[in-house]
């Protein structure tokens, strides 16, 4: 643990010096170790949620999905790209979330269905990204998908178009603020019954990152941070 919090404070303090390209070469190899999984997913853990048994899910009866992790360099920083979805009859509505979704017949693999869907969604080509990588598949029990989370970056700013029906506004975050000492705490949400809890979030720029989106995060972040070999 104290290895780790050295580690990380060592990054963070030179993580504005550090190239981006550079960055993106610590991270590709770093993705390429052993993830933490669900070590990381467990720090930001709402506290109705158990961890799950990836290899007890029957797959004939869980929905499968597929997300992107985009980093953009904004003068060698990098800022991860994250949506805030609409409101919607649903239980993932008004949450920030990467861009992802469904995997349709069409899609050739998961990564292929990050991608389509972060074009479908915020308007970014495939051929404007760079993949690095994979992030620990998450199970999401209030919507039953499985979600196989990918690692992307672009070496410059992009473009980005929101779809008015399933993104309210697309946010560029810089990655350092992950870092920041007051980011992650606690935020009161309401549950599906109507009654409010605590649950940990990473609160950035007022946006609130719980759930499945702060547990992928939380492993990004120990992953970014992990020491060479």
């Amino acid at each position: 643990m104290l290895c780790h919090l050295i580690n990380l404070l060592d990054f963070c303090f030179k993580l504005n010096n550090l190239h981006f390209k550079e960055f993106t070469e610590k991270l590709r190899n770093n993705l390429a170790k052993n993830l933490p999984g669900e070590d990381a997913h467990r720090l930001v853990l709402p506290p109705n949620r158990s961890s799950s048994d990836l290899s007890k899910l029957d797959q004939n009866l869980i929905k499968k999905a597929a997300v992107l992790a985009l980093l953009e360099n904004h003068n060698n920083e990098p800022h991860v790209i994250l949506t805030l979805r609409t409101t919607y009859n649903g239980p993932h509505s008004g949450q920030v979330s990467f861009p992802g979704g469904k995997r349709e017949e069409q899609d050739v693999d998961f990564l292929g269905t990050a991608l389509r869907e972060t074009e479908e969604e915020i308007g970014i080509i495939r051929e404007d990204i760079e993949v690095l990588g994979a992030l620990s598949p998450l199970y999401i029990p209030p919507s039953n998908f499985l979600v196989y989370p990918f690692v992307g970056v672009s070496h410059k700013v992009l473009n980005k178009i929101p779809q008015e029906k399933e993104v309210h506004s697309i946010h560029s975050i810089p990655l350092a603020l992950l870092f920041a000492k007051d980011t992650l705490g606690e935020i009161s949400i309401k549950n599906a019954s109507g009654s409010s809890m605590s649950v940990p979030a990473f609160n950035i720029n007022g946006l609130k990152i719980w759930g499945a989106t702060a547990m992928m995060l939380a492993e990004l972040k120990q992953v970014v941070t992990l020491s060479p070999s």
